[in-house]
């Protein structure tokens, strides 16, 4: 059984991992979700393109 630890696919902080039990090891898992800042960041970009 894996357990994925979420990456934001743009600074790599943790969005959030599965329940890891005592003893077992995360594999990081980036899915092209984005943390609350970056996508804020990237939706204030894509309003700038005038």
């Amino acid at each position: 059984m894996a357990y994925y630890l979420y990456q934001c696919a743009q600074c790599y902080t943790t969005l959030y991992g599965d329940a890891l039990p005592a003893g077992a090891a995360y594999t990081s898992i980036v899915n092209g979700e984005l943390c609350s800042s970056c996508q804020a960041q990237q939706d204030q970009d894509e309003y700038d393109d005038d």
